[in-house]
């Protein structure tokens, strides 16, 4: 049996209104630290470079540098930290709605046809448990559904 899942977007609403706040949280980190660096080292800069250095000088060729590429770095390092952040949401996101989407599923074909039947989701999701626990109740509901037939017939 093929238990792997192609589509990554399985309920596309939980899925993305957890990818927009895990952005949301990630830009607020990364805007707290970019503006605590600015706010803190801002005046150390300004210092350096008001002391008068010789041109040239390793100490205000750094502070330079620092601020002509300090937040490039830091723009590519919130990209790339997006990025791992999106991917980790999918994946986490995918491990949690496959799991009731199954669920959700297999209510629907027991509510048109009228038959209980066990769910199955993939090793490594979330909720196991919960299938655990339904499969047990199904296993429950057949075994007394078939005992009271049993003795429908042993009466008749």
């Amino acid at each position: 049996m093929n238990n792997r899942r192609s589509t990554i977007l399985i309920n596309k609403s939980f899925q993305m209104n957890f990818l927009k706040k895990a952005f949301f949280f990630l830009s607020f980190i990364f805007a707290t630290i970019v503006l605590a660096n600015i706010w803190l080292l801002s005046p150390l800069l300004d210092y350096i470079q008001s002391m008068n250095l010789p041109q040239g000088d390793e100490l205000l060729l750094i502070v330079e540098d620092f601020k002509n590429y300090g937040l490039l770095v830091m723009g590519l390092l919130f990209i790339s930290l997006t990025a791992f952040f999106t991917m980790a949401s999918l994946l986490i996101t995918h491990r949690i709605a496959g799991p009731l989407y199954n669920l959700e599923n297999a209510l629907e074909k027991m509510i048109s046809n009228k038959k209980l039947e066990k769910v199955h989701f993939r090793q490594g999701d979330y909720f196991l448990n919960i299938q655990n626990q339904f499969n047990s109740f199904v296993e429950n509901f057949q075994d007394e559904d078939d005992q009271l037939k049993r003795n429908e017939k042993k009466a008749s």
